[in-house]
């Protein structure tokens, strides 16, 4: 009889020791609308992001560096590409979800194309704040956590890993205009790799992380 209860004490302890380990190997689950509003891609708390940049535009490829820098002294970013040789083509200012546009190449100067630009970097910068409607998403090849849901003007589909990194989002802006971002992997909270997809319209933007200063 004393064995047998040694036994069951013994049994006992080995599961407990084994709930310890799991619950702390284990990713906190979010709800919904916390993982949502924590998904910000670069902005986050640091100086500058440097990626190795591709741009496919109306037929024309082009590459680079895309340099993020934030300025403390007034909560702006600044966001600059510039060609492997050092020539700007692009230096916009983003603060308080609005952009001013300090310098811009002519072949890129077009007011839709200067829109998607800047939808794009929002897209990266910015929080989602009070996300409407959210629902589970499910899929045939869906394994993983995903929510749909309603943010300003536009329909919102976000796909997670099992520890709460977002790996992609797609944005429909109207029936036949979505924009797709694809995450490869993280250093610490920054993407190691971005690519941002116009699906119908013909820009297509891929970095590829190199440095980032704290």
């Amino acid at each position: 009889m004393q064995k047998r209860i040694l036994n069951i004490f013994i049994l006992v302890l080995v599961l407990n020791t084994g709930n310890c380990f799991a619950s702390n190997d284990s990713t906190p689950t979010l709800e919904p609308e916390q993982l949502i509003t924590g998904s910000s891609l670069l902005n986050h708390n640091y100086n500058t992001v440097l990626y190795k940049a591709g741009v496919d535009v109306y037929g024309r490829y082009f590459s680079g560096l895309f340099l993020f820098k934030q300025i403390l002294a007034d909560t702006s970013y600044r966001i600059v590409m510039l060609s492997e040789f050092g020539l700007s083509y692009f230096d916009f200012k983003y603060k308080n979800g609005n952009f001013t546009v300090e310098s811009c190449q002519d072949f890129l100067n077009k007011p839709m194309l200067i829109k998607m630009l800047q939808k794009d970097l929002h897209l990266l910068l910015s929080e989602i704040e009070n996300p409407k409607k959210i629902k589970t998403f499910t899929g045939k090849n869906i394994k993983q956590p995903a929510y749909k849901f309603k943010y300003k003007s536009d329909k919102y589909y976000y796909f997670y890993t099992l520890n709460n990194q977002l790996k992609k989002a797609r944005v429909k802006e109207s029936l036949f205009r979505s924009i797709d971002i694809h995450i490869d992997g993280y250093d610490k909270e920054i993407p190691k790799q971005i690519t941002i997809d116009h699906l119908r319209k013909k820009l297509k933007i891929h970095l590829t992380l190199l440095k980032i200063e704290y």
